[in-house]
């Protein structure tokens, strides 16, 4: 391994070996696929070997890659874990968090996400909101440390969106029409949950509907979780939400087919202050944030 190694790019590194996609890994790191190629540049000169090839299916890494690739895994957790635990005495923390989160995640866990935020920070004074469009200002301003939305490709170079999840495509809908075929839900009246912070929820929809092959019947737009629950299950109609089976026997989530898939896939992903995503408590905060996430996602 080269002696002037930039450290900053290994993370590109295993996002690429994850990913096999530059579009995949700017996402994840919040940049351009330009900038993830003139990455593996770097990194292609300071290893002294390709990498990765392409082909067909993507970029599919080298024998060189795939010998050093777990342990330098191993390690990168190993010291983002150690600096997150070795910094911050969370124990006898005493400062304010705030957190802002996206509706749904309310409904999930998030009474569950409180009490472990607070057995973690006993002393802490924790604050949960919801992701709102002045969250991301907020944000920027220091008044709220970390946010989970949805990737915005429009947000500033000042604020850092860490990658949590890729998220699928759903449909919930009222239990009693959990018999309904694919395209007989697609057919019924619609509500469409808008995403705070997001780029506008139309543009999505208008991908859904070509690949569905006709218009999606829309009865309304809303951006709250409990309005668009009671009004699919008065008008039997159904919504599209991604990522979380809402707990409630009065409906049930359908995961739609690959083709639907096609349309922009929402990335999950953690949002703070660009000069925070070395910051031990904001990667601790992460941490807590993507493991609470997994726990309750939709396989």
């Amino acid at each position: 391994m080269a002696s002037n190694l930039d450290y900053n790019l290994l993370q590109t590194f295993v996002l690429l070996y994850k990913h096999r996609n530059l579009k995949l890994v700017g996402r994840a790191l919040g940049v351009t696929e330009s900038a993830v190629s003139k990455h593996l540049s770097k990194l292609r000169e300071q290893l002294d070997d390709p990498l990765f090839v392409r082909d067909s299916q993507g970029f599919e890494p080298t024998s060189f890659t795939e010998e050093i690739i777990p342990t330098l895994i191993d390690g990168l957790n190993t010291i983002q874990t150690a600096l997150a635990k070795n910094t911050i005495d969370c124990a006898n923390y005493e400062g304010d968090i705030t957190i802002a989160i996206i509706p749904v995640m309310h409904i999930q866990f998030g009474a569950q996400l409180l009490l472990e935020l607070k057995t973690t920070f006993p002393k802490a004074m924790i604050s949960l909101l919801t992701y709102d469009n002045h969250t991301t200002q907020d944000i920027a301003n220091g008044s709220i440390d970390m946010g989970v939305n949805y990737f915005n490709p429009m947000l500033s170079k000042s604020i850092y969106q860490k990658r949590i999840k890729m998220l699928k495509h759903g449909v919930i809908l009222p239990a009693r029409l959990a018999d309904l075929t694919d395209d007989q839900i697609l057919d019924l009246p619609f509500v469409a949950m808008a995403a705070r912070g997001r780029h506008d929820i139309k543009i999505f929809l208008q991908e859904i509907s070509v690949q569905a092959g006709h218009e999606l019947n829309t009865y309304a737009y809303v951006d709250n979780l409990i309005c668009m629950l009671n009004t699919i299950e008065e008008i039997d109609g159904f919504s599209i939400v991604q990522l979380f089976d809402v707990s409630d026997e009065r409906f049930c989530f359908r995961v739609l087919p690959e083709i639907y898939q096609e349309a922009d896939n929402y990335s999950l992903v953690s949002v703070m202050k660009a000069s925070n995503k070395s910051n031990p408590l904001h990667m601790l905060l992460s941490d807590i944030l993507k493991k609470k996430i997994e726990q309750f996602s939709v396989s």
